[in-house]
C-alpha cells in the first residue's frame, strides 16, 4: 500500500470517565454547553430591563416567586420581554441566577473545557459557560456598586 494510501491514526477522545455532561443549548450565534451540575431547572420568564446594565446582566424576573437576575451573551431586545433560560445552580447560597437561551438542545458529552471551549464526542467545538464565573462576575458589579 503506497503511503498517500494509508490512513493517519484519528486523534481518540478521552476515556468517557475523563468527560464532562453538560447541557448543550442554542444562542442567537451557535451553542454552548452549560455543565449538567449547574443545571437546575428550564424555565420561561418575564424579564424586565434594568438601567444602565451591560455586560451579561440584562434584567430582573420572576421564577417560582422568587427574584432572578437573568444573565445573557449577545444582543438583547430592549423593553420587559418574555425569555427562555436555565435556572442555575451555584456555590453560593444566596441569590438566584437564570442564563438565557433560545432553544434547549440536549444533554451531552464534552471534553474537559479549555479557553472557554469545548469539544463534543462527535467532534464539534462549542463555547463553555463558566457558570461560577459569570456569576462572580455579575455579583462583583452589584457589590462594588459600579455602572458596567
Amino acid at each position: 500500500m503506497k503511503a498517500a494510501q494509508r490512513e493517519r491514526p484519528r486523534p481518540s477522545s478521552p476515556p468517557a470517565a475523563l468527560r464532562v455532561r453538560a447541557l448543550e443549548c442554542r444562542l442567537e450565534r451557535g451553542s454552548i454547553a452549560i455543565p449538567v451540575e449547574a443545571v437546575g431547572q428550564i424555565v420561561e420568564y418575564e424579564v424586565a430591563p434594568l438601567p444602565l446594565t451591560r455586560g451579561a446582566v440584562r434584567g430582573l424576573g420572576i421564577v417560582n416567586g422568587k427574584l432572578v437576575v437573568s444573565l445573557g451573551v449577545g444582543a438583547c431586545d430592549e423593553g420587559r420581554r418574555r425569555t427562555k433560560g436555565i435556572l442555575l445552580r451555584t456555590a453560593e447560597p444566596y441569590g438566584h441566577w437564570a442564563f438565557e437561551v433560545s432553544e434547549v438542545i440536549s444533554f451531552i458529552e464534552v471534553e474537559p473545557p479549555r479557553a472557554g471551549r469545548v469539544r463534543t464526542v462527535d467532534a464539534r467545538e462549542i463555547a463553555w459557560l463558566d457558570v461560577e464565573d459569570v456569576v462572580a462576575r455579575a455579583d462583583a458589579a452589584f457589590a462594588d456598586g459600579a455602572t458596567r
